[in-house]
């Protein structure tokens, strides 16, 4: 699998944008600090956690609400977060938890990796967050990109 993600300078960076941006990256496994799979982040009730990017620097989800940043690419395979936009409808508890747990993750630089579709095999993004959790997900194309 090619690795996009690298330690050079903006090219790369651009490349990367582009790639994020063609794919929503569906949520397929979570894992705490110490690598073990955190089971709770799907309620029955909530949609699977899906994140979008755009080439322009913006990303978001929506479990509950909702949620857009802005990012910034940095040569060490991490995304600086600016603060963005979210919606505050109320929702059933157990989606305002998964939410804040998220909410939380994403709203702090986190780094990334990514590797590209090859043959019948999806892309995968993996992030790893500060607190040294991280989350895997695979992409589907965008209906711009089928």
């Amino acid at each position: 699998m090619e690795h996009i993600a690298s330690q050079s300078a903006l090219p790369h960076q651009n490349k990367d944008a582009e790639y994020l941006s063609a794919y929503e990256w569906n949520l397929q496994q979570a894992f705490d600090a110490v690598g073990k799979e955190k089971k709770n982040w799907k309620t029955p009730d909530s949609p699977s956690i899906k994140l979008w990017f755009s080439k322009d620097g913006d990303f978001g989800t929506r479990i509950c609400n909702f949620m857009n940043w802005k990012y910034e690419m940095d040569a060490d395979g991490s995304l600086q977060i600016k603060p963005g936009i979210y919606t505050m409808a109320g929702c059933p508890e157990p989606l305002m938890e998964l939410q804040k747990w998220a909410s939380d993750l994403l709203s702090r630089k986190f780094h990334y990796t990514l590797t590209t579709a090859i043959a019948n095999v999806p892309p995968h993004l993996q992030l790893r967050f500060a607190d040294g959790s991280r989350w895997e997900l695979k992409g589907e194309p965008t209906s711009k990109t089928k």
